[in-house]
């Protein structure tokens, strides 16, 4: 398996995380972005994280696969050496200097079969909709304390709402935004008043000094060319610069149909009466760096911003670990906390004094606690009790 390729990253894809309007699973999002040999992919669902862990979990295993800890699935009817001459035909197809006079090889498996050209690196992302504003923003923690501030605002948001909801103001993201790079999302920028959004972005822009970028997502109309002027004009304005994005609601295009279905459910109508809320064609689906490329032919450096930015955002869900509440009272540590209450129980157990074989037994099983750091445990049962 060759290594990624430095090209274009994916920094907001929807999964069905998003309900009723991601049209894929965040494991079918990973796994295509692996088939496209993109370098990174950022999961980004509507006020979650809850998308993330699953495709954290497949680009492991995906991992495992390459590196042959575990065997990976193959398609029906395809062996291990297909699967190296095919990879053997893609690499020289890629690195190729008369690749405009040499034909694509054959395709060894279906269209829908899953044969990956590198692993990707996961980006760990949320999409902010505020309630203030119609610009969305992608927020990307680049480090553990950012993720941690992140997931405050998140949590914020949801003790604010019902159960589903979230509700979050742009003071919030102000005030909590600390560490995370932001992809701003505004609404069609040839149908809106452009001054305010530049306002706004500015205002972000310059409270998060490097921060702060403004995506450029093709609508596939005659306009689009205008439009990514427009949106270069305001990324100019605004001190934000432009970043590509295709922001994919499925992974294939074949899940067009999925999501259509899942606009009349949101919608509340019928296939035959869904009109103008269904999607106008299959165009957003997860697309290569090749795609984006020619999208943003007059904009490349939109296009090469989006590895800049998944490198910065060095952050993995790995670097987390489960951390046991460390149930300190009043400044008194916990493994001194125990030790107390455990004489203070001696004491009312044996008010006539504490036979020594006893005794030692407690004190070594003190010890024990301490070196396995066991203590606020011990000590949240005796609070249960």
């Amino acid at each position: 398996m060759r290594p990624a390729t430095e090209g274009f990253a994916e920094l907001c894809a929807t999964s069905n995380f998003t309900f009723l309007k991601g049209a894929s699973h965040p494991e079918e999002m990973v796994e295509r972005a692996a088939a496209l040999g993109l370098p990174a992919i950022a999961i980004a669902d509507v006020n979650s994280l809850a998308g993330v862990v699953r495709a954290h979990v497949r680009l492991r295993d995906l991992a495992k696969e390459a590196a042959g800890i575990v065997e990976a699935p193959k398609p029906k009817g395809v062996t291990s050496e297909d699967v190296r001459t095919r990879a053997r035909q893609l690499s020289i197809r890629k690195d190729s200097s008369d690749r405009q006079e040499r034909p694509d090889p054959p395709p060894l498996v279906p269209e829908d079969a899953f044969v990956p050209l590198s692993i990707p690196r996961l980006v760990v992302a949320t999409r902010l909709v505020l309630t203030d504003t119609a610009t969305d923003w992608i927020a990307i923690p680049t480090d553990r304390p950012a993720y941690a501030r992140l997931c405050r605002l998140l949590t914020r948001g949801k003790r604010r709402a019902e159960k589903a909801k979230c509700l979050l103001e742009m003071k919030d993201l102000l005030e909590w935004g600390e560490g995370l790079l932001l992809i701003a999302l505004p609404p069609d920028v040839l149908a809106n008043d452009t001054d305010g959004i530049v306002k706004e972005i500015a205002a972000v822009a310059e409270r998060f000094d490097g921060m702060a970028h403004l995506g450029a997502v093709p609508r596939y109309d005659v306009l689009d060319t205008e439009r990514i002027d427009a949106l270069a004009r305001i990324a100019e304005e605004s001190g934000a610069p432009m970043l590509a994005t295709n922001a994919p609601l499925m992974h294939r295009a074949a899940r067009r149909r999925m999501a259509d279905v899942l606009t009349c459910l949101r919608t509340g109508t019928t296939i035959d009466r869904i009109g103008g809320n269904a999607l106008t064609n299959a165009e957003r689906r997860l697309k290569s760096a090749a795609d984006m490329a020619c999208l943003f032919a007059h904009h490349p450096e939109a296009i090469d911003r989006t590895v800049e930015m998944a490198n910065r955002a060095r952050f993995s869900l790995d670097d987390l670990s489960y951390e046991y509440p460390d149930e300190i009272v009043e400044g008194e540590n916990p493994q001194a906390r125990l030790e107390r209450l455990a004489r203070e129980g001696l004491v009312w157990r044996y008010p006539e004094g504490v036979p020594e074989p006893l005794a030692a037994t407690v004190r070594r099983e003190l010890a024990l606690v301490g070196k396995l750091g066991f203590a606020p445990y011990f000590l949240t049962v005796h609070e249960v009790v």
